[in-house]
């Protein structure tokens, strides 16, 4: 009794939100290698990784309000959010 999983499309707004958060965690863990400011720099790439992950989140429950509290996986590559089941 295997469930299908629900499929939802998102924007291409939504995938380059999370092409940005993918890019800052990527300038963080470079950054956080460097002396004198590397701290300072992967502090501020971190806060704003955070914050445009959640600013992305919210563009896809805006778009799909009744998946809010639901364990879900977004997948660039197909631009599907999917249920986790």
């Amino acid at each position: 009794m295997d469930e299908e999983k629900k499929q939802y499309p998102i924007t291409g707004e939504i995938v380059g939100a999370l092409d940005r958060v993918n890019a800052l965690n990527g300038l963080r863990d470079r950054y956080i290698k460097l002396r004198f400011l590397g701290y300072r720099l992967a502090k501020r790439a971190a806060i704003e990784a955070e914050t445009t992950r959640c600013e992305l989140w919210e563009m896809v429950y805006a778009l799909y309000p009744e998946i809010r509290g639901k364990k879900l996986t977004l997948n660039r590559s197909t631009m599907l959010v999917e249920e986790v089941s």
